[in-house]
């Protein structure tokens, strides 16, 4: 557990007043010494432009505003606690913002020992659920921490408003208990400091603190540990020296042939049940989706206990469990540089209904150790032999954790929280990032602090320009992760995307028309303001969804742009790319947001309700006011809820599963939102046209270099020559699924010219990617290629060189400007440039052996 942070201290006291009986807290004056400004050393005021003073909360002395200030209790019903009597704790009931009514515990065991006659009545017992309870420490811990205080600032000549008013002994009881209830809820709010040196050493005090809680609450990475290392590199070598097998064995794609499935377009088709549900999933070969779900009661079982993840391979129907080692629920996940799959984080160990488990090593009826720390690998495979392994190194806490693949094809893990509920807090959240392979310690994240309590999931783009656009609750940064440093953006308009929100979020095609800058699209949500999710008065499934849809480049502008706006609001939908470029939007509900609980309101458990059944499409390129389009699209007659999720297949059809707002497997028919298993496929619009065959889409691509030649035939271009100046090729990756995002999922076009030929034949001249690995990372992902709206099946492509590190940049190269009716005698130059182009990818396969070498090199080092 974290120390006791120190320097947070003096901020927490300065904001608090007892008067001199001991029994209720009242509001002292306000401080004549607050300027209406932050001095722009402060922290609130230098990192957000922000600081204006404002009177906003009734406990709060000298309080500098930037979005909440959380120095006051979130509910009028919640317990505080107000002194110690003899070791006790003392409590008492906060009605607006000052407290009456106290009780008195003993501070052993927490029994109820006195009570005021004002008080109408005192709980037996404190209670985990209590912020009594939460705030309890030794008595021997408050004497150390006022004895500090008064030690290292009092004498300094700091004055704390309190300490005045309290004197040191009366200080003891206040911040021994206020300071674990309200850590980092006050983190901007900031008290008068009289001297720059005393500023500087508060700064220093507080890095160094945090240097240690962070190093104190997570397992680290340990360079001294040779065997763990190895056993890292080795695990993350061998993808890699798979693909570069691959790649010396053929250097083309055979053409890609027609879907092997029957499918009806426009509409959705009943393919089984799944094994497991698909709270998570993703496509990891052209022929296997994979699903992970969180521990419960689930019939289907492996080695003993419930399985929680299965493989279903696409063409056969088949379903393989697999095991996921511990518990997976609500983790994040992506994929690396090499082609391995990470899922990161979880919960706690559970047992039956979802409580925690006695033990969290294992054993009872589910036998799940937890998974909070966990690091998952896994290495698709298509001949049945693939499983999960846990990596050797872990993370920190981290449960609903968002996961991007970076420029050199490793990992960032952003947020989350170390225990659950509906919405994060500031007892449990983990504001923090860190990186896969370790790169040291993780790094508080300013916006994550300050955007409790709808920080979960925060969405996160690897945009262009290297930096990571993160958008939390109603904030939005860029962050340069390198740099470890914060820009602040606007604010999102209208509603709150984040989870338990749960808009629909996509970043919109990279194209050569738009330079392959990136634009990040957020459809539905919520309007709910931060101290809403927590009223306990807020009947959650009645409340509207928001069908509000927002642009923003962030490369570009720090301003949103609105867009036309969804059919109907909507929580928890996927956007899903197709590769004619559209996007199909699906899933999800009417009202209230994702979640679930045993509420009297709730709908079963769900905090949903009134599902979404027909999808709809978006048109990117369609004019303003006519971008959405619901016309030959057909309903669903299964409610995906909260815990589902979607990913395009290689065929172009999309696979649909999952939905379960349960604590536990609940199924039957009176259930009104049961563990769904049921798996569908939706066909869109163009899934019934034959399909082009191309030939010479190259295995493996580089970031810049040689060009090469794709050829369609007449059937390829439907018999019409004119067709080729409608063709394209884009690349997939569809991502990770799970809480309506798909993490890592990105569509890029590359640029190409094109031979028309008068036997209607034609070859398209096509660009590598763009020399710079940001606009797409590596890592597989299929490719296609489109004419006249009609895709080919996809095929799985390694980007890059196929191992973790710097990816090798080259110019690209120039392709022949387009032309129609070239005489066919000159098709033997323009495949010439094509085989030249394959006999380049042995030297990037080279270039990609010499990557191991660097890679064992730099993270040995």
């Amino acid at each position: 557990m974290c120390s006791f942070n120190s320097t947070r201290v003096m901020a927490y006291a300065s904001h608090l007043a007892i008067q001199e009986d001991g029994d209720s807290l009242t509001t002292g004056k306000w401080s004549s010494e607050c300027p209406a400004k932050a001095p722009r050393d402060m922290e609130c005021a230098r990192e957000y432009d922000k600081g204006s003073y404002f009177r906003t909360c009734e406990h709060a002395a000298c309080a500098y505003e930037t979005e909440t200030c959380y120095g006051c209790p979130r509910l009028k019903s919640d317990f505080v606690e107000v002194s110690t009597q003899n070791g006790g704790l003392e409590c008492g009931y906060s009605t607006g913002g000052k407290i009456t009514n106290t009780c008195s515990y003993n501070a052993t065991d927490g029994r109820l020992v006195r009570s005021t006659s004002k008080s109408p009545r005192c709980p037996s017992s404190t209670t985990k659920a209590s912020a009594c309870a939460r705030a309890q420490q030794s008595k021997e811990a408050v004497a150390k921490e006022a004895a500090f205080l008064k030690e290292n600032f009092t004498d300094k000549g700091l004055l704390l408003r309190s300490f005045k008013i309290l004197g040191a002994e009366k200080l003891k009881g206040v911040v021994g208990h206020f300071v674990k209830d309200l850590r980092g809820k006050t983190e901007y709010g900031y008290f008068y400091v009289a001297t720059d040196m005393q500023k500087q050493e508060e700064a220093r005090r507080r890095k160094e603190e945090l240097r240690k809680c962070l190093k104190e609450t997570s397992v680290r990475f340990n360079p001294s540990r040779p065997q763990a290392m190895a056993t890292l590199l080795h695990l993350l070598a061998v993808p890699m020296l798979a693909v570069l097998t691959l790649g010396q064995s053929t250097t083309t794609i055979p053409p890609p042939g027609q879907p092997f499935h029957p499918g009806v377009a426009g509409e959705f088709q009943l393919i089984g049940d799944s094994l497991v549900s698909a709270q998570q999933l993703f496509l990891g070969t052209e022929k296997n989706v994979y699903f992970v779900d969180k521990v419960e009661n689930n019939p289907t079982r492996i080695n003993g206990h419930p399985a929680w993840a299965s493989e279903w391979t696409v063409a056969s129907e088949s379903q393989r469990t697999m095991d996921a080692k511990t518990n997976s629920f609500c983790a994040g996940g992506n994929v690396m540089g090499n082609g391995t799959w990470v899922n990161i984080g979880g919960n706690q160990a559970v047992t039956y209904g979802g409580e925690a488990a006695p033990s969290q090593h294992g054993g009872g009826p589910y036998n799940n150790p937890d998974g909070r720390r966990s690091i998952r690998l896994l290495n698709p495979c298509d001949d049945g032999n693939c499983d999960w392994i846990l990596s050797p190194v872990s993370s920190a806490q981290r449960w609903y954790p968002t996961i991007e693949t970076l420029e050199d094809g490793t990992l960032i893990i952003l947020g989350g929280c170390r225990n659950g509920g509906y919405v994060n807090d500031a007892y449990q959240d983990n504001p923090t990032y860190e990186f896969f392979p370790p790169k040291g310690d993780p790094i508080l994240s300013p916006v994550l602090q300050r955007t409790l309590p709808a920080n979960l999931y925060p969405l996160t783009w690897l945009l262009p320009s290297g930096k990571l656009l993160i958008q939390s609750n109603w904030a939005t940064v860029l962050l340069d992760y390198r740099k470890r440093r914060e820009t602040t953006l606007d604010d999102i308009p209208d509603a709150v995307r984040t989870y338990p929100a749960s808009a629909g979020t996509i970043m919109m095609p990279l194209t050569p028309a738009n330079n392959w800058t990136a634009t990040i699209m957020f459809c539905g949500g919520s309007d709910v303001q931060p101290r809403q999710w927590l009223n306990p008065n807020w009947i959650i499934p009645t409340y509207p969804a928001s069908a509000s849809c927002v642009k923003l480049t962030p490369d570009v502008s720090k301003s949103y742009v609105q867009d036309d706006p969804l059919p109907e609001g909507r929580s928890m939908a996927n956007l899903i790319f197709l590769p004619d470029g559209k996007i199909l939007c699906l899933n999800g509900a009417k009202l209230g947001t994702a979640g679930y609980g045993n509420q009297s309101w709730a709908i079963g458990m769900s905090y949903a309700d009134q599902p979404v059944l027909t999808p709809v499409m978006y048109d990117p390129a369609a004019p303003a006011g006519k971008r959405w389009s619901r016309g030959g699209l057909s309903a669903s007659n299964i409610p995906r809820m909260y815990h589902s999720s979607a990913t395009l297949l290689p065929d172009g059809s999309v696979f649909v599963s999952g939905s379960n707002p349960n604590s536990d497997y609940n199924v039957g028919p009176t259930v009104e939102y049961p563990t769904e298993y049921r798996t569908e496929r939706f066909y869109p619009p163009y899934y019934n046209k034959r399909r082009p065959q191309p030939v010479g889409l190259l295995r493996q691509l580089s970031y810049g270099g040689p060009s090469f030649d794709v050829t369609l035939d007449a059937d390829d271009l439907f018999g019409d020559i004119e067709n080729v100046k409608k063709a394209s090729i884009v690349i997939i990756r569809p991502g990770f699924s799970t809480h309506s995002m798909n993490m890592g999922q990105r569509f890029v076009q590359l640029e190409s010219t094109y031979t028309g030929f008068r036997d209607n034949t034609a070859v398209l001249h096509v660009s590598q990617l763009p020399p710079n690995p940001a606009i797409l990372a590596p890592g597989p992902a299929f490719i296609f290629v489109v004419v006249n709206g009609v895709p080919s099946v996809g095929a799985q492509v390694m980007v890059g060189s196929g191992s973790l590190g710097a990816q090798s940049v080259q110019p690209i190269g120039d392709l022949p400007a387009s032309s129609m009716e070239q005489p066919s005698s000159e098709l033997g130059a323009a495949q010439s440039s094509h085989n030249a182009a394959s006999s380049q990818v042995p030297q990037w396969l080279a270039a990609a052996a010499w990557g191991i070498l660097l890679v064992v090199i730099s993270y040995a080092w």
